[in-house]
């Protein structure tokens, strides 16, 4: 009876694994390293400077599809580091890093941003720049078979965390 039991068991597993439903395919991958710098990033006047920022990092993009091949989500995290320079004395530097995620949700129409987008520590004095938390606005899509969207960032539907309006980039390399 035993040996019957086993095999009957072992006959259902088999036919239960051919018979299973296909699984949705997963998300398309791509990584894309980036770097750059931004000339007069942030002007200066009451300081007599501009600063530049120079920056480096890899985005890590997800998309998935429906079943017709329409773009329903994509997800990307990103993880960058920059250095701001006083262009007047290179020498006055500051960096900081930002890792950040973006959920772009067409079902819900939504675009997310979480994590820390902006953040700079000098040594001595702490976080001097931070923003931090979660932050979703509307969007307009355009061509869900490209991607293709648009970000309203007038309208806030949801936040947590802080972020502030402004940030006295500055002073931290003044």
């Amino acid at each position: 009876m035993t040996r019957k039991c086993r095999w009957f068991a072992t006959a259902a597993a088999a036919l239960l694994c051919c018979v299973a439903p296909a699984q949705a395919a997963g998300p398309e991958k791509e990584i894309f390293p980036f770097e750059g710098s931004i000339e007069d990033w942030v002007e200066c006047p009451d300081q007599g400077f501009n600063i530049r920022i120079e920056f480096f990092g890899v985005d890590v993009v997800k998309t998935w599809r429906d079943s017709d091949g329409n773009v329903t989500r994509i997800k990307i995290h990103s993880y960058g580091t920059g250095t701001l320079v006083n262009q007047s004395d290179p020498t006055k530097t500051e960096t900081g890093s930002s890792p950040t995620n973006i959920t772009v949700d067409f079902t819900r129409q939504t675009f997310t941003i979480s994590g820390m987008p902006l953040h700079n520590n000098i040594p001595g004095e702490g976080r001097v720049a931070h923003e931090t938390g979660t932050i979703t606005f509307p969007i307009e899509v355009i061509d869900r078979q490209t991607g293709e969207f648009e970000v309203n960032f007038d309208v806030v539907l949801r936040s947590g965390g802080k972020h502030p309006e402004f940030v006295d980039w500055c002073s931290t390399v003044d």
